[in-house]
This record gives C-alpha cells, structure tokens and sequence, in this order.
C-alpha cells in the first residue's frame, strides 16, 4: 500500500483510513479476481456518491486485462446477481446489474477508441 492510499480519517483524527480511490481500484480488483455481486454494488455506489471519480473508475477499470473482465462480467446474468445476493436484503440487485453493464459500456467505449488509434 502506497502512502497516499491512506488519509486522515475525519471521524477520529488520530486514525488514518484507506482512501476512497484504494478502495474503487480494491473493489475493481475483486470483482475481476472474485466477482461477487456485491462489489458491483459498492462499485456503482462510489461512482453515484462522486461523480468526480468515474475518471478514475475507468482508468483502474482499464488497468485490468480488458478479456478477463469482460468475461466476468458477462456470467454475471441477472438470475445470477440474483441468487449472489439473496444474503443481503438490503442490496438491490438491480445496482449490481446497472454496475455490470456500466462496466461493460466503458470496456466497449475503450475498445473502440483503441480501435480508432
């Protein structure tokens, strides 16, 4: 872990936390190496929270290899997300949906770029 993935902690100024960005790139990094739904979930959630950070979601997102993503996330069938999460009655598994094809739209728009270079 780098230094600037951690920062003060605004609850308790004596503690530091992991930053939100290390958290996203954590988070982008389970649902490639473990693909539970719920990081889908937590993925979308940072995204709606800040805005700002999408730029960053799509570049941890492109650090990945682009195939191996694309293949999880494209298992992950609805039914599926929905069985994965029948253990959280408070995780909308429509979220984990909206999180898999928003990853998916930009692997797609980064594939065509690449294509246009």
């Amino acid at each position: 872990m780098e230094e600037e993935d951690l920062v003060q902690a605004q609850a308790s100024p004596s503690m530091k936390r992991v930053s939100l960005r290390r958290y996203l790139a954590d988070k982008i990094q389970c649902a490639v190496e473990r693909a539970e739904a719920r990081d889908l979930v937590d993925i979308l959630a940072v995204v709606r929270q800040r805005p700002a950070m999408e730029g960053d979601a799509r570049r941890l997102l492109a650090e990945q290899d682009a195939v191996l993503v694309t293949e999880r996330l494209l298992a992950w069938s609805d039914r599926a997300i929905q069985d994965d999460l029948q253990a959280y009655d408070d995780v909308p598994a429509t979220d984990a949906c909206e999180a898999r094809d928003l990853l998916l739209g930009w692997l797609k728009e980064d594939a065509g770029e690449e294509g246009r270079e």
